[in-house]
């Protein structure tokens, strides 16, 4: 039997084959949940405490914030034509 590794690949080839070796492990490190604040801002939302925990790390902390966030009206919406890469295509569309 023989083996050759491939380095970069992450990978090795045993007798022709493409053998996946297990990925580098990574620690994962969470926050600590801050219950109170997520029931509260799940209640005045009208969403769950799990959505409200995930806004509240996100860094949107009160009930005006989490609205806008989740539910945008048309004028908080950014324009696709300002953003830097759409110029050049911008100019290949024809607006009638």
């Amino acid at each position: 039997m023989q083996v050759c590794y491939a380095q970069s690949a992450g990978s090795y080839l045993n007798n022709g084959r493409h053998i996946m070796r297990n990925p580098p492990r990574k620690k994962w490190r969470f926050r600590n949940p801050d219950f109170d604040s997520s029931i509260a801002l799940a209640a005045e939302v009208g969403i769950s405490p799990l959505a409200a925990q995930l806004l509240i790390n996100r860094g949107i902390k009160n009930a005006d914030d989490a609205q806008a966030y989740l539910y945008p009206t048309f004028e908080q919406l950014h324009s696709p034509f300002n953003t830097p890469l759409s110029n050049p295509h911008v100019n290949i569309l024809h607006f009638p």
